[in-house]
């Protein structure tokens, strides 16, 4: 699947460039650096990957997959390839031409991108730079950086072509309509994609079987841990996971709870303390076991009687979640005690937060550490009664 994307995405690389409109912002660049110098693209799409790939080697090698290196020696050949024999029979495009292969552009790398991305066997070494930045040196949020690493490279791309000689108004080219479609406006099409062709294909026609293999494997799987690596989690991880918090069932969908997610180490660290003097522990003990995130679950007592079991069941979900991810989780009480504390209640009102909410408890989130997970104990005797 992921070479199948990949070779569809370059084929609509070469389509882009024949509509002249523009192209996506990494291919601005390329097509800036393409015009100074005189190699052939395909040859220079490997050699400007080759230095990105450096970077993900020293920086951060868990992206690197297969699909890493089918895009690094495969998309700027195919790419070329297309623009070339594209030529031959397109010459000299009206605007309408132009515009009907912009848009036949858009849909056929969507419909690539939604492959390459469903089959998850690493990322462009281009897509690794803004992960890079945000995972792994905790600068920014993804969609900001992304932005960025995109104005960099058009504004790259623009600069080098005009150094080439190129005229101004050669840059719609490179830098064109097409670049802002593909910059911002491509999410829902690759999503139609992945639903109604990538997952299907990916899953096959046992897809049901499997989900509910996996989801009941992760049910009997979950442990409690209690020691952390001191290694903060993936933003889109954390945020799956606290979206699976919120699709817990609720008393007459009220909806009552309410997350708290704290990444911010100081804030953890005073939650952590506060907690520990609740609990009683001589000082230095920290309840949340290293865990470098903190969900937190409150439930509004005044919008219905059933607010303690919509908290408990999203705390389920939140730490089930946690575990489909490969990631650890305990149930940690007393935040009961500690939102009604003075400390508590401050940090609502920070977050300005109003309403009668109750501590629900704690889910400290973080990868595993060694041993911080024990096997799970056998089942009791007579937990389930049949009434047949």
């Amino acid at each position: 699947m992921s070479l199948f994307g990949v070779i569809i995405c370059a084929i609509s690389v070469g389509i882009f460039k024949i509509a002249a409109l523009g192209v996506d912002p990494f291919q601005s660049f390329m097509a800036g650096l393409d015009a100074l110098v005189p190699i052939k693209f395909g040859t220079l799409y490997v050699i400007a990957n080759a230095v990105l790939f450096i970077f993900m080697l020293i920086f951060d090698r868990h992206y690197i997959g297969i699909a890493t290196f089918i895009n690094l020696f495969l998309l700027g050949y195919i790419t070329q390839f297309t623009y070339e024999f594209l030529q031959t029979l397109i010459v000299e495009p009206a605007i309408w031409v132009r515009v009907l292969c912009l848009i036949v552009g858009v849909v056929i790398i969507c419909f690539g991108s939604a492959f390459y991305m469903t089959a998850d066997l690493g990322v462009s070494t281009y897509d690794a730079v803004a992960l890079i930045i945000v995972n792994t040196w905790k600068r920014g949020k993804f969609q900001y950086v992304r932005i960025i690493t995109d104005v960099v490279c058009v504004l790259l791309g623009v600069g080098l072509f005009l150094l080439s000689g190129g005229g101004v108004k050669g840059i719609i080219a490179i830098a064109g309509v097409g670049t802002i479609i593909t910059a911002f406006f491509m999410g829902p099409l690759i999503e139609f994609f992945n639903v109604h062709c990538a997952r299907p294909v990916l899953n096959g026609k046992n897809k049901k079987e499997e989900y509910m293999k996996e989801t009941l494997k992760v049910l009997e799987s979950r442990r409690s841990c209690r020691k952390f690596k001191n290694e903060m989690l993936r933003e889109e991880d954390l945020n799956a996971i606290i979206r699976a918090g919120t699709f817990a069932p609720t008393g007459m969908n009220k909806q009552t709870p309410i997350i708290i997610a704290v990444t911010n180490k100081d804030l953890r660290d005073k939650i952590s303390e506060e907690n520990r003097k609740i609990g009683g522990w001589k000082e230095g003990f920290d309840p949340f076991y290293g865990a470098p995130v903190i969900l937190i679950v409150l439930a509004n007592k005044a919008e219905c009687p059933t607010y303690i079991y919509d908290g408990s069941l999203v705390m389920g979900n939140l730490m089930n979640a946690a575990e489909s991810l490969g990631i650890g989780s305990i149930w940690i009480h007393r935040a009961k005690e500690e939102f009604e504390s003075d400390f508590g209640k401050k940090l609502l009102a920070d977050l300005g937060v109003d309403g009668d909410f109750e501590g629900i408890g704690h889910v400290p989130l973080g990868y595993v550490d060694e041993g911080g997970v024990k096997a799970a104990a056998p089942r009791k005797e007579n937990y389930v009664y049949w009434v047949k």
